[in-house]
C-alpha cells in the first residue's frame, strides 16, 4: 500500500510519529511526506487528495494543527 502523509508545521510532531510507524509496517510499500515548513492545512489536503485521485497513493493521512488526524 502506498500512503501520502502531510501536515502543516504545527502538526509535524504527530505526523512524524505516524510516518515512522507506517514506514516500519511491512504492509506499507511507500510513504510520501507532502509536508513543508510553510504549507497550510488546506494546501496539503488538496495535494493528498490529488495523489489519491490520480492513483499515486492508495491512502492519504492528514494531521491538522490541532493534532487530530483526518484523511481523504
Amino acid at each position: 500500500m502506498r500512503i501520502v502523509i502531510g501536515a502543516p508545521g504545527n502538526g509535524a510532531i504527530l505526523k512524524d510519529e505516524l510516518k515512522a510507524q507506517l514506514e516500519a509496517d511491512d504492509r506499507v510499500s511507500a510513504v510520501v511526506d507532502l509536508s513543508s515548513a510553510d504549507i497550510t492545512y488546506p494546501q496539503v489536503s488538496f495535494l493528498a487528495a490529488q495523489a489519491v485521485r490520480d492513483g499515486k497513493a492508495d491512502r492519504g493521512i492528514l494531521v491538522c494543527g490541532t493534532g487530530i488526524g483526518t484523511g481523504p
